[in-house]
This record gives structure tokens, C-alpha cells and sequence, in this order.
């Protein structure tokens, strides 16, 4: 049986690890905001997966397996489209899961249509590294712009 002070050592140590998970993340998402590739690449696994839902034409949709390919990705991304703002509202979470909320602005560079996407992503901590990553955007936007409606 855990005495009265053992449970509050538990607690104590419970409430320590949510909150260096917290700022793990958002380290992480201040970095990409900055673009600090080198300071939002560090807090990643080596093996980290990045889970785009979306349709096939997305540049983003997929799985993503390795900092590697999620640089591939951010930069097939960015031949398409200019990032004109990103923010992150708000980081959010306890234990190991950690949402992340925010916003980003692009321009088209074919069209020059803009479009606005609100995100959430839902952040794995394991071990002190972010091993996992799954987006959850409308991307209804994002395709039209495309379109060039």
C-alpha cells in the first residue's frame, strides 16, 4: 500500500512529466513558427510518423515515416504554396498526448489564390522525443485554391 506521501510523490511526478511533454511540444511548434528547422528537427524521433489525412492530390496527405521524409513533404509542400502566417493558438494535453492548435495563411503559386487552415495535430511523447504526429485539417480550402477557385 502507497502511503500518503507516496502518492503525492507519484502525483508530483505525474504532473512533472505532462508538463516537459508540454514543452517538448511546444518548443517544437515555436521553432516551426520561427523556422528553425535545426530547433524544431532536434525534439523529433529518428523514426518519427506524420500522419496527413486528406485527399490524393494533397501535397501533404500521407504517411510520413523519418525526419527525411518529413522534410520532403514540408518542401514538396512549400513548391506549391507560400506560407504567408502560421500561429499556434494553443498546446494543450496531459500524459503523453499533446494537441496542438493553430492556423496557418498560404498563396498558391501557380493561382495566387489564398487560403486559411485551421489545424489540430495530435503530438506522441515517447521517451522524451516526438515520435508520432496526425493532422487534422479541412482541406476543402486548400483544394480550391489549388483549383484556382
Amino acid at each position: 500500500m502507497v502511503g500518503e506521501a507516496g502518492t503525492l510523490r507519484l502525483w508530483f511526478q505525474r504532473m512533472s512529466r505532462e508538463s516537459v511533454n508540454r514543452e517538448i511540444v511546444a518548443s517544437a511548434y515555436d521553432a516551426l513558427v520561427s523556422q528553425d528547422d535545426d530547433a524544431f528537427l532536434d525534439p523529433l524521433a529518428p523514426d518519427i510518423e506524420w500522419i496527413v489525412p486528406g485527399p490524393p492530390d494533397h501535397p501533404a496527405t500521407g504517411t510520413h515515416h523519418g525526419k527525411d521524409a518529413l522534410l520532403k513533404m514540408f518542401g514538396r509542400f512549400g513548391t506549391v504554396a507560400e506560407l504567408l502566417h502560421i500561429e499556434i493558438e494553443q498546446v494543450v494535453g496531459d500524459g503523453d498526448v499533446i494537441v496542438v492548435l493553430g492556423r496557418e495563411r498560404w498563396r498558391v503559386r501557380e493561382s495566387g489564390r489564398e487560403f486559411e487552415t485551421i489545424w489540430s495535430n495530435a503530438v506522441l511523447v515517447e521517451d522524451g522525443l516526438i515520435s508520432r504526429v496526425t493532422v487534422c485539417a479541412d482541406t476543402h480550402d486548400e483544394m480550391a485554391a489549388y483549383a484556382g477557385r
